[in-house]
């Protein structure tokens, strides 16, 4: 993605998601198509082997999953 990026002649720029290419993806990848971005990978050939979990549905709710929740605890930011 970088190397599309810098070596792209137009649109002069853009907003773009530099991901794989995942079955399940969030974004758009066309913008990054259109520079030249391929993505590789699909993180679907090893779902099958994660286990799901209770808090999954929850967590997919917010980009970044259980990181961008308010339960996330940090405890190393957490000291007063």
């Amino acid at each position: 993605m970088v190397d599309a990026a810098l070596t792209a002649t137009a649109p002069g720029f853009a907003v773009l998601y530099g991901i794989s290419a995942n079955t399940r993806a969030w974004w758009d990848l066309e913008p990054g198509r259109l520079l030249g971005y391929e993505p590789q990978d699909d993180a679907e050939e090893f779902a099958a082997s994660v286990p799901a979990r209770a808090s999954d549905a929850s967590d997919a709710e917010h980009v970044g999953g259980p990181f961008a929740t308010a339960e996330l605890s940090r405890p190393a930011l957490d000291r007063a």
